[in-house]
């Protein structure tokens, strides 16, 4: 674990999972979140899916203006063409499982999930 590729955005850490994976269509991610950190408020389009799992305390999605409140253990998948964003709701830090899988092969959307404002 200690070799994952990680970036270090604005109040968040994104650690790569598989980084072979790409080849084979999926980009898988543990996303840690300090209180507030998340995607920006810019929502974010790509192609593809995406499902996210909450590890442990509370993250918001907003998926095309509908709010989903994940709690630990909840999961959410849905077309990563809605414009999306998303942002830790917990007073501590919050833990969540991305995985973005594109329809496009060379498109990399991970990093758009997280760019800087």
């Amino acid at each position: 674990a200690e070799n994952r590729q990680q970036a270090v955005f604005k109040n968040a850490l994104m650690c790569n999972l598989g980084i072979d994976l790409v080849g084979n269509g999926i980009q898988a991610f543990v996303v840690t979140l300090a209180p507030g950190g998340g995607s920006g408020e810019k929502m974010i389009v790509h192609t593809g899916y995406e499902f996210v799992y909450c590890l442990s305390g509370s993250v918001i999605y907003n998926i095309e203006d509908e709010i989903y409140h994940l709690k630990q253990g909840d999961s959410i998948v849905f077309e990563s063409h809605l414009p999306h964003c998303w942002k830790n709701n917990d007073e501590g830090e919050s833990q969540l499982i991305l995985v973005i899988s594109p329809t496009d092969a060379h498109e990399t959307p991970g990093g758009r999930h997280f760019l800087i404002e």
